[in-house]
């Protein structure tokens, strides 16, 4: 353990060192376009008034809390950024304050007291999406009320936790059981596996959960992850995990979002990408599904969009949304309040190049050219459908 903590340390460090002053000024860049004045309220109603409202925090690393009427859903919600090399060598720590900093903001007191968020969607179990949840759990959330989905190795690695949760085979949903077996015959092109569709307890949001894949950390001469992060956590541990490094990835999932109206269907679609940039093809949601609903918002993945395969155009083309939400574009390894001060874009990943990339798309394809880029635990946003 140690020897994969001192490489992990050295490779970070000179990743660090190499892209600091670019990584910087091109965050500059995006202050300068895009946290001007900007509109807090997006239409994706085209046609007559709007009759409904979902309000949308971008928490940071692919995270958000996503609001409709009653009800709220959070997404890997991680809020303790840590330097690289305290990552690797040291105890991972939840920065508790910070939470409920936040969450006296947001609900007037740190506790959930009301019950509101009752669900929680994980991509991936690497600490930066799911580190936070159980002290999330313990100190700010119902913990009977609290169900997570996620892969087989989040499952694992939140039962390492004693008491998190009083009803574990209720509140821990392992997505890769929930996949239904499909046969194709022989020439015909098998559609997209997706699971089931999920819905909270008043029934106004329902989820599906598609399996997808993590890009590469680096690029040499082909995509590379970073060693001791990857494969599965196929028992839980003896005791919590002690290091950022054994928060393994598992199995990596995209999430089709439906806010329902009182009939049960669906009046705005959100897929969200955002945890991690995924190959072309990989984890698409099936056209079956689309031909039923286009997608209003698609939220994708700026870190790391350089070494996926052809990220996000050939997801762009294929879904074709009236929104494009830019997440997980910020360099996670400065704290929240830093990167306020000092905007600063994750290392390795030109961000500025993507939204121009992204606009220039836009106008190519002729779809409606609404590109957003928030700031973690920045402002709210409200999309009226």
């Amino acid at each position: 353990m140690r020897k994969s903590r001192l490489f992990y340390a050295l490779l970070v460090l000179w990743g660090g060192v190499t892209l600091l002053s670019c990584t910087v000024s091109r965050a500059r860049k995006l202050e300068r376009q895009y946290w001007g004045n900007r509109p807090a309220v997006y239409s994706a109603n085209t046609v007559g008034q709007p009759s409904g409202e979902a309000t949308f925090r971008y928490t940071g690393c692919g995270g958000f809390i996503l609001e409709y009427g009653s009800e709220t859903v959070v997404a890997d919600p991680f809020f303790s950024n840590t330097g690289m090399l305290r990552a690797a060598l040291c105890k991972y720590q939840t920065d508790t304050a910070l939470i409920n900093d936040y969450f006296r903001e947001y609900l007037g007191q740190p506790r959930d007291t009301e019950g509101r968020i009752s669900t929680i969607l994980i991509s991936h179990a690497h600490y930066d999406h799911l580190g936070d949840v159980p002290a999330l759990i313990r100190n700010n959330l119902q913990s009977g009320n609290t169900v997570v989905y996620g892969s087989h190795t989040m499952v694992n690695l939140l039962r390492s936790y004693p008491g998190l949760l009083p009803d574990t085979a209720r509140q821990l949903v392992n997505l890769e059981k929930q996949f239904a077996a499909r046969s194709a015959t022989q020439g015909e092109k098998r559609e997209p596996e997706v699971s089931p569709f999920f819905y909270t307890p008043g029934r106004r949001i329902r989820f599906a959960a598609i399996p997808s894949n993590h890009a590469g950390h680096y690029k040499f001469f082909h995509p590379q992850k970073l060693p001791f992060i990857g494969g599965q956590i196929e028992q839980p541990y003896s005791r919590p995990p002690r290091s950022a490094l054994r928060f393994k990835e598992g199995q990596n999932f995209n999430y089709l979002i439906d806010l329902l109206n009182e009939k049960g269907e669906a009046v705005f679609r959100i897929f969200s990408n955002a945890g991690a940039a995924c190959d072309a093809g990989i984890g698409f949601p099936p056209k079956y599904l689309l031909n039923e609903k286009p997608v209003d918002l698609l939220l994708i993945c700026g870190a790391n969009y350089n070494i996926a395969e052809n990220y996000p155009f050939a997801l762009l083309e294929y879904l074709n949304p009236r929104m494009v939400n830019v997440v997980h574009w910020e360099n996670f390894f400065k704290p929240i309040p830093k990167l306020h001060k000092r905007p600063e874009v994750v290392p390795n990943t030109n961000i500025p190049k993507l939204m121009h990339l992204l606009e220039d798309f836009a106008g190519a394809r002729r779809f409606q050219q609404v590109i957003l880029l928030e700031q973690p635990l920045g402002r709210v946003v409200r999309f009226r459908f």
